[in-house]
């Protein structure tokens, strides 16, 4: 599957998140194609603090087995 992604997709749920629209979201990051091409931060959240992952890690492995990683 490819997608083309650009700033006019990403631009409107950055301020969604901004707003609270999606309940407490902390930090955004969009990797595609091997490249880190979002990197957001919300409230007190920065780069250098901890982040909770809670149930993310099954979601990152599945992803991972089924690209063949």
């Amino acid at each position: 599957m490819s997608a083309a992604i650009g700033a006019c997709d990403i631009e409107p749920l950055r301020r969604r998140i901004g707003r609270g629209e999606y309940g407490y979201i902390d930090s955004l990051l969009i990797h595609h194609n091997g490249q880190l091409i979002v990197e957001g931060y919300w409230g007190s959240s920065a780069i250098n603090k901890p982040h909770f992952v809670f149930s993310i890690t099954k979601n990152i492995l599945s992803n991972a087995i089924g690209n063949g990683y």
